[in-house]
């Protein structure tokens, strides 16, 4: 038996009883094992949850939602992925593992299941073989099961009969061998989700012996998960298994003719990498089980409109990645929905279905009457909002409650504008708004020293909404509509000159000018014509603020720029946010180029920049790299090769060393990851610049006597050249941190990353400056902390270390272990001291945390131990009813749903009643009967 309906101060355990809309919480039920999808089933007796679970299938009774009955487990081999679906009065389960399709007889139900309730059958498929596993089953309403994702037809949907003989399966056709991870069909129409090929594709299956394709149509992040269709059957609603990929709506009236109609994001999310699991449609109201997010419910009435009306999030606190809700099942008569959370068991929820508040308009000048693109709309609500206006200057957005709001319609250029409109469910409001234009700034940019204009300049001027851009004609003129009266940051480039960045009031109907020097400067703030191309499927070079990423508590992507640059920009591989692999380079190379350089007017041309790239992972040892090109359009010739170096270095070399400076140098980085490796590779690059060594201020060179070591790291510094005359060294974060010693020694004693520079005259009256970015690195002793979530007496630890050589867990019961996320189990419960200690040549760090482990669901025969609460849920207090037995000691204790105890009282006697919680607030609780040391009892109180 794997379901534990109460479980006493587990730490694992979340339940959220806020931050919920339209969605009122019922029950739940908590399992000492995972779950994985979930499905309904209805008779004349009651309602009932199918439960997939690691090890089986748990039905439980939830005809009253507030109470539900545990009525059995059939068991099955041990499977990440199990999918159920219902025909008459059996269930069918798939799983990909083994011993094919379990088939459950629900006739008997309420009564308890037992081993006779169930069996395994392993259809033939004619010339192919017996099915041993599958991903997923749908069923029609002709009573024709569609099982996909199977060990046979190369995965292609594989079709069976159990309508003419109950509980059975019969071969009835097959669509070609393309892999799909799950279907739908209704009115002979069946839809697979071709998830490799990133389409949803339509067949005709009214002669399952000879099944036609129809059309096939790609999702917006090429990952198709499932489809479902609506009650219409003139839209299709789809998922992408992907970090920020939409729920997508399609309409299929014409199958030849598919269009996309919308896309749903939750916003109060946007951007945080929350993957989107299933859809499922019930009279025109989509039910998506979104991970994280919990369960969504969304109205798709209006499918070019889809406006969230309604969520419950199970999964506290809030997070990214596969955990969270992994099946939503609405189809109940009741309209009570079934969750199964991976993590934290059945939710039994009770919704309120509301009409969404649609406000739709068009967004014009006020001058000119032309539609206004990119303008934002936003609805002063509690409830997160967010719409921009297309090329067409339409808005679409909404609200799932009724009542007047302040709606603010914004755009660059434009002033703001304030609308008061009265939205009602069910009602779609049309508001069209004129924005009124700010005048134009207009300038020029022109060559420092003779005064000839720029053209094709790039001009950036960064407002509080966002940035306007500009470029200059062959005069050097430039125009900018719409800024208001201010100071603004702006920035200013062209290929062949330094950037210039300023801080400048600029007012409508003014002008400025802008000087750039001629130079090679790229801190990427602006874009100024880099070539980025390549065969990969994701990582493409881009250009923009970093998003970072980690894998195994070490950065992959940055979060960031170099220090000391120009704006917060650089170029990196792919730039998606959410998890490690989401977006970095897969499946072939990418290839970063320079626009050209024509660099005969420099003596000695060096090129500095800062580069990040990481590699690892994968299903072999990550041996991808950052390649480093220079060309002059004659030679082309390898710089370097990089290996992982997950920071950003400081990287310089003399041109003339690889090929012949002219007036077609370009420089190019390429990185890449073959298919199937899996390995994870991400690369940056930031800094650019191109300098004379003759006049500079690159050379003369400096060294240092160590690059690295632990603190406090002594490290003496030289300058060779024997033309200084006086000399200004600057150590940031060292001691000294200033000098004019010719060879100063300096200590650094804090670990960290550390940059130098010289100041130093010569001979020849001239003055150079030397910085070495990032040149010393000072190692300290590991950072160290575990966190760990626990499942009944077994403990898993999830540590946080960093520069660490070696680790191990002392897990207080005289046992350890070496591995760096492990899991253990308790064979007693109590209370346990936890130690993490993490080792590196700089030293030894522990970190420790008290964990208390308390047996789930234990009864001892000999205590006659008992234990009552009610009423459940209860308002101001509820009362205990207990017996202890003959034992001689004993309390009740109270445990918030993280495991925290709020109070113990100590019993007296050997039965009696106490009356508690007043004293708590609204919501879950767990109490426990402690009888001579050990749980004996427990149960699952809510306050409402």
């Amino acid at each position: 038996m794997s379901r534990i309906l109460f479980i006493l101060f587990l730490t694992g355990l979340s339940t959220n009883m806020s931050g919920q809309l339209n969605v009122t919480f019922r029950s739940s039920v908590n399992y000492n094992e995972s779950l994985n999808d979930i499905w309904g089933y209805a008779d004349g007796n009651g309602e009932y949850a199918l439960v997939g679970m690691r090890n089986g299938v748990n039905v439980v009774d939830v005809t009253d939602p507030d109470n539900p009955v545990d009525l059995g487990t059939p068991t099955g081999p041990s499977s990440t992925w199990r999918d159920i679906k219902t025909w008459g009065s059996y269930a069918f389960v798939t799983n990909e593992t083994s011993d094919g399709i379990l088939v459950i007889n629900l006739g008997n139900l309420p009564t308890p299941l037992t081993a006779n309730d169930w069996y395994y059958l392993s259809p033939d498929v004619p010339g192919e073989g017996t099915i041993t596993d599958c991903h997923n089953i749908h069923i029609d309403e002709f009573g024709y099961a569609y099982l996909t994702g199977c060990n046979l037809n190369g995965g292609g949907t594989l079709i069976f009969d159990v309508d003419t003989t109950p509980g059975q399966m019969a071969y009835a056709g097959k669509t070609p061998p393309i892999y799909a991870h799950d279907s739908y069909t209704v009115d002979n129409r069946l839809y697979t989700s071709d998830i490799y090929a990133g389409e949803f594709s339509i067949y005709d299956v009214s002669d399952k012996n000879n099944v036609t394709f129809i059309n096939s149509q790609t999702t917006e992040s090429e990952f198709t998960h499932n489809v479902w269709i609506n009650d219409a059957h003139t839209v299709a609603f789809t998922t992408d298994e992907r970090a920020n990929a939409p729920v997508g709506a399609y309409d299929i009236s014409d199958p030849q003719n598919i269009v996309e109609l919308d896309q749903f994001k939750p916003i109060e999310t946007l951007g945080d990498g929350v993957i989107p699991h299933n859809v499922h449609v019930w009279n025109d109201w989509l039910i998506i089980s979104y991970y994280t997010d919990g369960c969504i419910i969304v109205d798709g009435s209006k499918p070019d409109n889809l406006i969230e009306v309604g969520n419950f999030d199970t999964f506290i606190p809030a997070s990214t990645g596969f955990d969270g809700v992994w099946g939503a099942y609405p189809f109940l008569p009741s309209g009570t929905i079934l969750c199964s959370d991976i993590g934290n068991g059945l939710y039994v929820l009770s919704p309120t279905y509301v009409r969404a508040c649609w406000l739709e308009g068009k967004i014009t000048d006020e001058s000119t009457g032309d539609p206004i693109q990119g303008a934002a709309v936003n609805i002063d609500a509690d409830q997160a909002n967010l719409s921009d206006s297309d090329f067409a200057g339409d808005y679409q957005t909404g609200l799932a409650t009724a009542g007047t709001y302040s709606v603010t319609y914004s755009a660059l250029g434009y002033e703001s504008k304030v609308v008061t409109v009265d939205l009602d469910n069910g009602v779609e409001v049309i508001q069209d708004v004129q924005l009124t234009p700010l005048s134009s700034i207009g300038g020029s940019v022109i060559r420092s020293g003779n005064g000839e204009p720029i053209e094709n300049a790039q001009v950036r001027v960064v407002t509080a909404t966002g940035s306007i851009f500009a470029t200059s004609n062959g005069d050097g003129i430039f125009e900018i509509p719409g800024l208001s009266d201010g100071i603004y940051e702006v920035y200013v480039g062209a290929w062949g000159y330094n950037l210039l960045a300023q801080q400048i009031n600029l007012s409508p109907g003014s002008s400025a000018s802008f000087i750039l020097e001629p130079g090679y400067e790229d801190d990427f703030v602006l874009d100024l014509g880099w070539d980025s191309n390549g065969t990969a499927a994701s990582g493409t070079w881009e250009i923009g603020e970093p998003l970072g990423t980690t894998y195994q508590g070490e950065a992959s992507n940055p979060d960031f720029d170099i220090v000391g640059d120009i704006g917060d920009q650089c170029y990196v591989t792919g730039n998606g946010g959410g998890g490690a692999g989401n977006d970095d380079v897969d499946d072939g190379w990418v290839t970063l180029t320079s626009p050209l350089m024509d660099l005969t007017d420099y003596d000695l041309p060096i090129i500095e920049f800062s580069y990040w790239f990481f590699n690892a992972g994968g299903n072999n040892n990550p041996n991808d790299n950052l390649q480093i090109m220079i060309s002059n359009g004659l030679v082309s010739t390898q710089v370097a090769l990089i290996e992982t170096n997950a920071q950003w270095t400081s990287f310089s070399f003399q041109i003339e060393d690889f090929v012949v400076p002219n007036e077609t140098v370009q420089i190019q980085f390429i990185t890449s990851d073959l298919a199937d490796s899996g390995h994870l590779v991400e690369a940056a690059i930031d800094g650019f610049s191109v300098k004379d060594a003759s006049n500079s201020g690159v050379y003369p060179e400096f060294t240092s006597s160590a690059l690295e070591g632990c603190a406090p790291l002594s490290v003496t510094y030289s300058d060779p050249s024997d033309s200084t005359i006086t000399r200004l060294w600057n150590f940031p974060g060292g001691t000294p941190s200033q000098t004019m010693e010719a060879n100063p020694t300096v200590v650094y004693d804090n670990p960290g990353i550390y940059s130098a520079s010289l100041e130093a005259s010569v001979q020849s009256g001239a003055v150079y400056t030397i910085t070495q970015n990032s040149l010393i690195t000072v190692e300290g002793p590991p950072e160290v902390s575990f966190s760990f979530g626990t499942d009944n007496t077994t403990v898993s630890f999830s540590a946080n270390i960093s520069n660490a050589t070696s680790y191990v867990y002392d897990f207080g019961d005289g046992s350890n272990s070496f591995e760096l996320n492990p899991t253990h189990e308790y064979t007693e419960g109590g209370t346990y001291t936890v130690t993490l200690s993490a080792a590196n040549d700089c030293g030894t760090e522990t970190f420790e945390q008290d964990i208390t482990v308390m047996l789930s669901n234990i009864f001892d025969p000999q205590s006659e131990s008992r234990i009552q609460a009610y009423p459940n849920p209860f308002t101001d207090n509820f009362t205990v009813e207990y017996e202890i037995g003959n034992a001689t000691r004993a309390k009740v204790s109270i445990a918030n749903s993280q495991g925290k105890i709020l109070l113990s009282r100590q019993l007296e006697n050997q039965n009696g009643n106490l009356q508690l919680g007043d004293q708590l607030s609204p919501g879950v609780y767990f109490i426990g009967l402690n009888i001579d040391g050990r749980v004996t009892r427990h149960l699952k109180l809510v306050k409402i």
